[in-house]
C-alpha cells in the first residue's frame, strides 16, 4: 500500500495518493507508514489550498504517532500553517 502511494506521488496522481494514504491510516494506524501517509496527505492538502484538511492530518499525526520526532515535525508544520493564517495565538499555544 505504501509503495502504491509512493508511485502515485511519483506519477503526480493525487487520487491514488489519497486513496492509498487513507487506506494506510485506516488499516495500519499504529504503523510509521500511517504517519508518513498522514504527513503526505497534509502536504497534498496544502497544495490544494485546503488548510482545514491539512490541519486535520497534522493533528492526526500529533495524536497518534508513536515516534516523538514525527509528532514534533507535525507540530512545527501545524504552527507554520497557523502562522500563515495569522493565527499567532494558536501557533504559540502549540509551542508551549
Amino acid at each position: 500500500v505504501y509503495t502504491a502511494m509512493e508511485i502515485g506521488l511519483d506519477s503526480q496522481d493525487p487520487v491514488t495518493v489519497k486513496n492509498q494514504a487513507q487506506k494506510l491510516i485506516q488499516d495500519y494506524p499504529k504503523s510509521p507508514y500511517a504517519t508518513f501517509a498522514a504527513l503526505t496527505l497534509s502536504s497534498e492538502a496544502i497544495k490544494e489550498n485546503d488548510h482545514e484538511a491539512a490541519k486535520a492530518h497534522l493533528n492526526w499525526v500529533i495524536e497518534h504517532a508513536k515516534q516523538a520526532d514525527f509528532r514534533a515535525l507535525a507540530t512545527l508544520r501545524l504552527m507554520r500553517l497557523l502562522i500563515s493564517e495569522n493565527k499567532l495565538e494558536e501557533a504559540l499555544a502549540l509551542y508551549n
